[in-house]
């Protein structure tokens, strides 16, 4: 007749990797249970990796026979169980870091070339006694417009396809409000620049000099 005896009880555990739902566990002592192989865990106050000679000479001096192997902090532990996503997660960040640069080049370079095209409006308004601050406003104003409607349709965007991300985090959330608010910022700003820049240039201008030249 097999008898147990329950003498305690621990918290959930994972055991391979990071992102998987724990699951029902039972521990023997080794004497009623012996294993191919057991684990010995050191908690140590600095580098773990450090300890090594002193654990091995622990163990070798109670059994001589004991092969030692496989010996990990569990910093390292961590580090390959989540080693493949870290890599993909650098991957997609460089892309993405990559492909926000490229939006702020294109968004500035667009917007640069719209207003640069409204020289000769910006000369007449000024020749009819605008003032430059509320023509630079009314500038950035319209161009900001279109940047507005963009990032909100990319926000909108990025919410949706986040459930895809999702399987690649651990303990992080997909829809990070950080992450988010900082690439709306790094646009917006873009935008905003691409819109100042040569709407402030062309206030700067004579309107006399821009109309004879149009």
């Amino acid at each position: 007749m097999f008898v147990c005896a329950i003498v305690g009880v621990v918290g959930d555990i994972k055991v391979d990797r990071l992102d998987e739902k724990p699951e029902a566990q039972i521990y023997f002592a080794y004497a009623q249970h012996p294993d191919r192989f057991a684990t010995l865990i050191v908690r140590t106050e600095s580098e773990p990796m450090s300890f090594v000679g002193a654990v091995r000479d622990a163990v070798w001096s109670v059994d001589k026979n004991q092969p030692m192997w496989k010996v990990r902090s569990i910093e390292a532990v961590m580090k390959d169980s989540v080693g493949d996503r870290r890599y993909l997660a650098y991957l997609l960040s460089a892309y993405s870091v990559l492909a926000t640069f490229l939006a702020g080049v294109g968004i500035y370079g667009v917007l640069s070339y719209s207003v640069h095209r409204r020289t000769r409006e910006i000369g007449v308004r000024m020749a009819l006694g605008a003032h430059s601050r509320e023509t630079l406003g009314l500038v950035i104003q319209q161009g900001m417009k279109p940047v507005g409607v963009g990032l909100l349709v990319g926000l909108l965007g990025s919410i949706a396809l986040t459930r895809t991300l999702a399987g690649l985090l651990y303990g992080v959330n997909a829809n990070d409000p950080v992450t988010m608010v900082g690439v709306v910022l790094v646009l917006g700003t873009a935008g905003l620049l691409a819109c100042w820049i040569p709407a402030r240039r062309a206030t700067k201008v004579d309107p006399m000099i821009v109309l004879r030249h149009e």
